[in-house]
């Protein structure tokens, strides 16, 4: 004779040994994964006179675009065709926008603090930002 068990909702099911194992295998394989891409990127991250920004995570996040590889997904997902004489490709106006919410400038206006930024050029190793006019037109 069986006896039903009511979980009620703040009790979850207890996993077998088994199934926690193998989460924790998953867990240890995505980890190890990480870690090698990580591994293949040198990355190095500096805090000097010449790369400091006003937004002091932006160094980071943009080590971190560099490990995914946010740059190629761009130019590989993105089809926009843009005049012969524009000044910026569509995905450098992409990444720009991306730097721009993860910075939490997400008004056109607000982002004219990029191009006062001498740390954010520096990153980029850009010269210049694209402005709001070029931006409002991807």
């Amino acid at each position: 004779m069986m006896i039903a068990q009511v979980l009620t909702n703040n009790q979850q099911e207890e996993a077998s040994r088994q199934q926690k194992r193998a989460e924790e295998r998953r867990r240890q394989k995505t980890l190890k994964k990480l870690e090698r891409l990580a591994a293949k990127t040198n990355l190095p991250i500096t805090f000097d006179n010449a790369s400091v920004t006003a937004y002091g995570n932006f160094g980071i996040f943009e080590a971190f675009k560099k490990v995914v590889g946010l740059q190629e997904l761009l130019q590989e997902h993105t089809d926009i065709k843009r005049h012969h004489n524009c000044l910026y490709t569509a995905h450098e106006i992409l990444d720009t926008l991306v730097d721009a919410a993860a910075l939490g400038l997400l008004r056109f206006s607000h982002m004219e603090a990029l191009k006062q930024d001498p740390g954010y050029q520096t990153i980029k190793n850009h010269d210049s930002v694209p402005d709001e006019h070029q931006c409002s037109c991807v």
